[in-house]
């Protein structure tokens, strides 16, 4: 940017100093732009040896963004810190801390070598000022001047107004960046959702196809390489595996549930994350995580119905930077609707048991009993796999109802399914067909073998 002309008068030339700052904060499009061309046109009209800006850091650094003038390079190898040690009390460490301005002279009797450094730079004077946003002191900006009185009243004041000029512009310039990131941010949970959405619009209603699909999506959405779910039992944890698109699922894998990453989200109750596992000495990764080659992790609990899950994600790539509070969002979101959707499947179960269960017994129901006939009595099963088809009732289960009460005939019919159980195998069908009716599908390859089941059934009830 340019001054459109130079006036002999002094007033005058801060005037148009003023306009061109002006200009500029309303214009610049960030930060490092508008410190940069403050400085270059602070030092090129009003002459300053040296005009430099920069941000306070939160370690104590001071890093430095623009400089501008004939002795820019008396900054280099210049680390300016403003945290109170022996760097930080120079000039600038003073002013940050203080939050005041300050005008210094050289040579000045509190720091000779500063002087000595400053005159082989044509530099006899200079003016720090803050750098303030919301009250606090973000940075600094200094002008050098080669005369002794170069900010006398005047001049201070004309650099003051354009640091609280300048500060204000770069509150706005942040304020319009955290809008935009944030904005930013939205849109990427709303392209996340989407894809959630549509990917659980055209699958069906299983938990493990649903699983299935929020592993997948999650992980790639993510950046990551593989994702866990793990269930809680005791001290251990169960975990099912998936790396994308390929699941390899571990039903009896389990492992101490201590010091796991999903075992740590788990135990702290909130979505927890490590950059870089190998930088934790202490941390046995869930499913020996290092062991495998992955170096960063993100892991959140969840519970469903008083048991608690975890809901990990991992990749072998360690990160540079730590996961982003949109990323523990989207986790926690992922696990939310995993939950809703074990609970729903829970409840599915529980209604379908209604309708083929008998609430007494635990037993299948006469309907169920029917369908499972109807599959055993199928073509190919009959002809691979023959069976018997036993019925059998309780006599005089009527008078214990009458004599005894109902209480009594229902533990009669509980204790009765007991026995029928353990005197039948592994697959063989077990159903209460009606008040004090049993029917049975037992695997039997001849008559006589349907015929000893029946003795045995018998003389487990007498």
């Amino acid at each position: 940017m340019d001054v459109a002309r130079v006036s002999s008068s002094d007033d005058e030339q801060r005037l148009l100093v003023v306009y061109a700052i002006q200009r500029l904060l309303a214009l610049a499009p960030d930060e490092e732009t508008l410190l940069r061309e403050c400085c270059a046109l602070l030092a090129q009209y009003r002459h300053y040896r040296l005009v430099w800006s920069g941000f306070a850091e939160p370690g104590g650094a001071i890093r430095i963004v623009a400089s501008s003038g004939a002795a820019r390079h008396y900054l280099d190898g210049v680390e300016p810190r403003w945290d109170d040690t022996l760097a930080g009390r120079g000039n600038a460490g003073w002013v940050i801390r203080r939050g005041q301005s300050r005008v210094v002279r050289i040579p000045g009797p509190w720091n000779l070598a500063l002087g000595a450094r400053a005159r082989a730079f044509g530099i006899a004077s200079l003016l720090t000022l803050p750098l303030r946003i919301e009250g606090s002191v973000v940075g600094v900006i200094a002008a050098y001047s080669d005369e002794v009185d170069g900010f006398e009243e005047k001049e201070s004041r004309l650099l003051e107004g354009l640091a609280d000029d300048i500060a204000r512009a770069l509150q706005l310039l942040r304020v319009r960046a955290s809008a935009a990131d944030e904005m930013a941010r939205s849109r990427d949970r709303l392209r996340r959702l989407e894809a959630v959405r549509r990917l659980f619009a055209d699958i069906g209603g299983e938990i493990d196809a649903r699983r299935t699909v929020l592993l997948d999506e999650g992980a790639r959405a993510l950046g990551m390489d593989v994702a866990v779910v793990g269930s809680v039992e005791g001290d251990l944890l169960r975990y099912q595996l998936m790396v994308l698109d390929n699941v390899a699922s571990h039903p009896g894998s389990l492992i101490p549930l201590e010091r796991t990453v999903g075992g740590i989200a788990i135990a702290e109750r909130r979505t927890c994350s490590w950059q870089d596992l190998a930088a934790e000495p202490g941390l046995e990764a869930e499913m020996n995580l290092r062991a495998r080659g992955y170096r960063c992790a993100l892991a959140t609990p969840f519970e469903v119905d008083g048991r608690f899950f975890a809901l990990a994600f991992a990749a072998h790539a360690a990160r540079e930077d730590p996961f982003a509070e949109e990323d523990h969002v989207y986790v926690e979101l992922l696990a939310s609707l995993f939950a809703q959707f074990m609970r729903d499947n829970r409840q599915q179960e529980q209604i379908r048991d209604l309708r083929t269960l008998d609430q007494l017994t635990g037993l299948p129901n006469r309907a169920n009993f029917e369908m499972r006939l109807a599959e055993a009595t199928s073509a190919r099963d009959a002809q691979q796999r023959p069976f018997a088809v036993i019925g059998l009732d309780l006599d005089r289960f009527r008078g214990i109802n009458t004599a005894l009460g109902f209480a009594i005939g229902d533990r009669l019919l509980v204790q009765t399914a007991e026995r029928l159980r353990s005197v039948l195998r592994e697959g063989d069908v077990l159903a209460r067909t009606g008040g004090d009716g049993f029917g049975i599908i037992a695997e039997a390859r001849t008559p006589e073998a349907a015929a000893d089941i029946a003795t045995r059934l018998s003389n487990r009830l007498a």
